[in-house]
């Protein structure tokens, strides 16, 4: 459901929820969102499926115009039971990109919460700069959120259609507390960038991976019997010289020619073959 929505030419009523997991550095796990302005409320409420839906019409069967007064108080965004307070919050480059180009993904809060200037730059003072932290990124439509956020409820509430991401705080990059610029800024990498990890690989070739890698005989291979064989697949009975070749044959001479074969190779990747 939720991804035909967000296949469609225009998502009105999104919603984007911020976790920021600092629980091993000691600050626990602070949820906010930017929602911030009266538009964005005027969207969340009308696209909510709400009984003020069309807000500043005078329609007495939808009721009395609503201001933006009406909308300047503080709103909390409550989802699956959890609150999120407002805070001004962006981010920025969080696409995941399949052609190995790395993204360079941030974050940027306003030093502000709760009327408290610079309670960003206090909690980075206390907490390591966040360096470490998780961020999770949730996206979920106003029509789905908790009921509790609406005095008349809310029927198409439902907490498993959402979408999320997950980011590791690397550094921070920027601190102001200036009127022209009260903000902190991060910068983002994957957990796997973060950790210096890389995803394990396999290269295409004809030649099993297990083989290669000396994991002949291993897991990965799961070849136990007593039969033995030279790289060139050849019978012996001396220990010493079982070895396999890594090609197709070198498989089916030890598993059976018709048997499961849990080849770690690609037969089709090259027109050369035993």
């Amino acid at each position: 459901m939720l991804e035909s929505d967000l296949q469609k030419l225009s998502v009105t009523g999104l919603v984007t929820l911020y976790e920021l997991d600092a629980t091993k550095l000691g600050a626990g796990i602070m949820r906010w969102h930017g929602h911030v302005s009266f538009e964005d409320w005027r969207e969340i409420i009308a696209w909510a499926g709400r009984a003020d839906r069309n807000i500043g019409s005078t329609d007495e069967n939808v009721g009395a115009e609503l201001s933006v007064e009406d909308y300047s108080v503080k709103r909390d965004l409550i989802w699956q039971g959890q609150t999120y307070t407002p805070v001004s919050i962006q981010t920025d480059g969080l696409e995941m990109r399949g052609d190995g180009t790395p993204s360079a993904p941030s974050l940027v809060i306003g030093n502000s919460i709760d009327g408290v200037n610079g309670a960003v730059t206090a909690l980075c003072a206390f907490y390591s700069d966040f360096v470490g932290a998780q961020l999770r990124v949730i996206h979920v439509l106003a029509k789905h959120l908790d009921a509790a956020n609406f005095a008349a409820g809310n029927p198409t509430a439902d907490a498993q259609q959402y979408t999320d991401q997950y980011w590791t705080v690397n550094q921070k990059t920027h601190e102001s507390l200036s009127e022209q610029d009260s903000s902190v800024a991060f910068e983002l990498s994957t957990p796997l960038t973060a950790q210096r990890k890389m995803i394990p690989s396999r290269t295409i070739t004809k030649y099993c991976d297990w083989a290669v890698k000396g994991k002949y005989r291993g897991e990965s291979c799961g070849y136990t019997g007593t039969a033995m064989f030279k790289e060139d697949g050849t019978p012996t009975d001396d220990p010493a010289l079982d070895k396999c070749g890594g090609c197709l044959n070198d498989c089916k001479i030890r598993f059976g020619e018709h048997g499961p074969l849990p080849f770690g190779g690609f037969p089709a990747a090259s027109m050369l073959g035993r």
